[in-house]
């Protein structure tokens, strides 16, 4: 049994509230918990009203009635008959005067009651894992394209595709969750999120904190200035010159580190096209940007008005993110990555986005 099934039960227990008293009282609260508990609450009490060693039962309410045998027996008897009436009562009910055959009988209860339960919900988790597939939210950032993008309403790109081509492969499903690419990892540490596929650089910093799946795509960085601009063509032209960068990416630690060696100003984005924008109206004079993503910026858009410099800055790779130690999603995201890989589906999506293979 997992932790997640145990816990409903426990709620649930708590939620029927019943309290076992080494004193005068033993209370059962009536909730709206559906039929199974209407029926194991009726049942609870009526083997309580039988209960001849129980003692003295009284409503919770106050009665002038003397406490007579006579009057005791009149008293149980409405409350049987209201009990009859409404099934489920709406108030609570005292169970009263210490007793080991009282104790013996709510402890009976609530062992069969948990028991039933623990069987249900491990019935329940069988026929899940039996008739439907795992589901996994997986997060993204939807201004990155090629690889994951926009567009007609639907997130499209190499990243999506390809998720989804793993998904399939495996046997499971993916529910893509769009962010800020600085709340990537965050989500996934934090477990709102099961994994990620956002053009994530693989960096020995961010596998201290989460893990990695095989290389799926290696990208790099590149310069970028705008495209009339002629001063800057390698970094070492960054010397008192202002970089725009969008946070948290391997851009941005490579960003930090030219600023530190040439002497140059850094201004943060939350988001490539406000990055984009900072060089192509002149405000900054360069950014820095994987090379797949400014190729495919350039390309489709005649007016980005920007151009890229020099050699490539590093030899990044791509990699799926998952939960530090969630084995099983990573085994199947490798498994389904090494599928799409060999049988020709990848090469197929990076195509349809960069006009060539990955190879």
């Amino acid at each position: 049994m997992d932790f997640e099934c145990f816990f409903e039960v426990f709620l649930m227990c708590v939620n029927f509230n019943f309290i076992i008293c080494d004193s005068y009282f033993c209370r059962i609260m009536s909730v709206d918990v559906g039929q199974t508990l209407k029926y194991v609450q009726r049942n609870a009490t009526c083997i309580a009203f039988s209960q001849k060693s129980s003692g003295h039962i009284q409503n919770h309410r106050e009665t002038n009635e003397p406490d007579t045998g006579k009057a005791r027996e009149k008293q149980i008897a409405i409350q049987q008959a209201e009990f009859r009436r409404s099934n489920v009562r709406s108030e609570p009910i005292l169970i009263g005067k210490r007793g080991y055959h009282m104790k013996k009988t709510v402890s009976i209860i609530l062992t069969s009651l948990l028991a039933l339960s623990l069987t249900a919900c491990g019935a329940a988790n069988q026929s899940s894992s039996a008739g439907n597939s795992e589901k996994y939210i997986i997060g993204t950032d939807a201004t990155y394209p090629p690889f994951e993008f926009q567009q007609d309403g639907k997130y499209v790109g190499i990243d999506i595709d390809l998720i989804h081509a793993i998904a399939e492969e495996e046997g499971f499903e993916v529910e893509v969750k769009p962010m800020d690419f600085k709340g990537i990892i965050p989500s996934i540490t934090s477990k709102q999120l099961d994994g990620a596929i956002a053009g994530i650089s693989i960096t020995d910093e961010r596998k201290q904190i989460v893990d990695f799946s095989e290389p799926y795509y290696q990208a790099g960085l590149s310069l970028i200035v705008h495209e009339d601009n002629t001063d800057i063509t390698k970094p070492e032209d960054l010397k008192g010159k202002v970089i725009a960068i969008k946070k948290g990416t391997s851009g941005a630690v490579k960003a930090d580190e030219l600023a530190k060696t040439y002497g140059a100003t850094v201004k943060y984005f939350d988001d490539s096209p406000s990055m984009y924008q900072e060089v192509a109206n002149k405000n900054a004079d360069a950014t820095i940007e994987d090379f797949p993503v400014i190729s495919y910026k350039i390309a489709v858009d005649p007016n980005s008005k920007l151009k890229i410099v020099g050699d490539r800055l590093n030899g990044d790779f791509y990699g799926i993110a998952v939960g530090k130690g969630d084995e099983e999603l990573l085994n199947k995201i490798n498994s389904g990555l090494k599928k799409v890989q060999e049988n020709g589906k990848y090469d197929e999506i990076v195509s349809k986005y960069l006009g060539t293979s990955a190879k």
